[in-house]
């Protein structure tokens, strides 16, 4: 007999698994012919776009991302903290640059 409360625990830790550069990088290469240091170039502007954008207090609104908006942010010896509301895009919603103006 199959120990399924093992199983879904197995697969609830993958879906907790952070989402790196890596795995950013291997979405983008699955959807594109770019090379693997054009990749790495790409994708590092992206997050630094993002989070230029984060520490000026900006919210980000993007096409299969959602809405991202800060909530409040406190400063630590590690950096700033940053605690945000993400409005996830619905499916239906995704990459059709449809504007989210709800708050």
């Amino acid at each position: 007999m199959k120990d399924t409360q093992a199983d879904d625990a197995i697969e609830t830790e993958e879906a907790r698994a952070a989402f790196k550069m890596k795995d950013l990088m291997e979405a983008i290469a699955s959807q594109s012919e770019l090379k693997r240091s054009d990749l790495r170039e790409a994708a590092g502007l992206v997050c630094d776009a993002l989070g230029a954008a984060l520490a000026e207090g900006r919210s980000l609104q993007l096409p299969g991302l959602g809405k991202i908006t800060e909530r409040r942010r406190e400063s630590k010896p590690s950096g700033e903290l940053i605690v945000a509301r993400i409005k996830l895009a619905k499916p239906a919603e995704t990459g059709s640059g449809a504007s989210d103006e709800e708050e």
